[in-house]
């Protein structure tokens, strides 16, 4: 059994005004809160792994995680933004850091409905040894 944690992203400076690669844009200070309200809520968690796109604000949303729990943060060029998002193997609990793109792209390959996916939110999955999806839940970001 696999308990999955999609987490999109906090909230990031403007792409708009953004002036350098985008993989390189950060959190705002509303992100950054976000990623420590979402350290508050998985890190009493029994989880496996934590898993993150390399995009800068991916990885500034789960490292308050990463730090409070002691996992590794395994950045994976594979998650970038536009590209599919693999499900890990391995039975346990497992935290995704992705983007808007690709959560919905994964989800709905899932055949799981997903009418929201804002920044800091997490897509809760629970999911069969043989692959099934049994549950989902959507969490609003604080």
């Amino acid at each position: 059994m696999q308990r999955i944690y999609l987490v999109r992203h906090a909230k990031a400076k403007d792409r708009m005004k953004w002036t350098d690669d985008d993989h390189l844009r950060p959190l705002r200070k509303r992100g950054r809160r976000q990623s420590l309200a979402l350290a508050d809520f998985l890190e009493s968690r029994h989880l496996t792994s934590l898993r993150t796109s390399p995009a800068r604000r991916c990885v500034q949303t789960v490292e308050p995680l990463a730090e409070r729990t002691g996992l590794p943060l395994d950045v994976d060029d594979s998650i970038m933004e536009s590209r599919p998002i693999a499900l890990p193997e391995v039975p346990g609990e497992h935290v995704i850091c992705a983007h808007g793109d690709n959560i919905p792209a994964l989800l709905d390959a899932l055949q799981v409905h997903c009418d929201q996916c804002h920044t800091g939110s997490i897509w809760m999955l629970e999911r069969s040894e043989d692959g099934t999806i049994g549950g989902t839940r959507y969490l609003r970001p604080e």
